[in-house]
């Protein structure tokens, strides 16, 4: 019998290396039915565990791309591992290696994962402390956020939906200076709906200067408008046949009094005269 001990001292390094140590008895088995290291090795590539383990080779391959070698394969894990660490992801929240499988199969390098991680990390962990307070009323964590833009496999529309009415939120909250402006309900809404938060910026801003006048004016017109009724109106576009019947009634009024004020000026002007 050959002298395999080197050979197996080796394999099983590496196997230790790629966390299947636990294919190190069958390794032996290999080397001493009298397989070369290289023989056994592909032996190993060939068995379920090694399989699992570098799941996403396997992914990989089936889409037409090549498949990295063990060495390439944990070194992206050891980075996208210290990315999230340095951007304060709580341990246990995507560090081990089946959460690094979609990115390895879609080829999304170390330095993309970074990018991908500072643009997550500029929205929710260094947001203002208002829209922190959003994010936690639609009952999401920095690092639940974070995760979900990080796995394109997470990104459902919900999910998207939740943090867009957030952000919704956040924007009615910043305009109004009230941070129950929008309920949950009312924000997840306005977000199926489409609204943006670039378009919840520009119109809660708008709204905000104007809505008590609004408002006043219905009530003196007598119309039911709301507040959800003018929201619809400076988010959606929707026009409210009330309000604009108050406005325009409001408008001839004004101009009925201003008349009658400007005629009544007149007649007392002559007769003082």
């Amino acid at each position: 019998m050959a002298d395999y001990s080197d050979a197996f001292t080796f394999i099983k390094t590496q196997l230790e290396d790629w966390g299947l140590g636990i294919l190190a008895h069958d390794v032996e088995g290999y080397l001493k039915g009298g397989d070369t290291p290289t023989v056994a090795m592909a032996k190993l590539r060939d068995t379920q565990s090694y399989k699992t383990r570098f799941k996403a080779n396997e992914l990989r391959r089936q889409k037409g791309m090549a498949v990295l070698s063990e060495a390439e394969y944990i070194s992206n894990e050891m980075q996208y591992r210290n990315v999230m660490r340095s951007y304060g992801l709580p341990e246990g929240f995507y560090d081990a290696q089946d959460d690094f499988i979609n990115f390895l199969a879609n080829d999304v390098s170390p330095q993309e994962m970074r990018d991908r991680v500072v643009l997550a990390a500029e929205r929710y962990i260094f947001a203002p402390p208002e829209d922190k307070e959003q994010f936690t009323r639609f009952g999401l964590t920095p690092g639940q956020a974070i995760a979900t833009i990080l796995d394109p496999q997470r990104a459902e529309p919900l999910i998207r939906q939740t943090v867009t009415a957030a952000s919704l939120a956040a924007e009615a909250a910043r305009a109004f200076s009230d941070r129950e402006r929008l309920s949950t309900d009312r924000a997840m809404e306005l977000s199926k709906l489409g609204v943006t938060e670039a378009e919840a910026r520009r119109g809660f801003g708008e709204l905000a200067g104007r809505e008590e006048t609004d408002l006043a004016i219905a009530r003196r017109q007598g119309r039911n408008v709301g507040r959800e009724d003018l929201e619809n109106e400076a988010l959606l576009g929707r026009r409210n046949v009330q309000l604009d019947q108050a406005r325009a009634q409001e408008q001839a009024d004004f101009r009925s009094s201003y008349v009658g004020t400007q005629g009544g000026l007149t007649r007392r002007t002559g007769r003082d005269y």
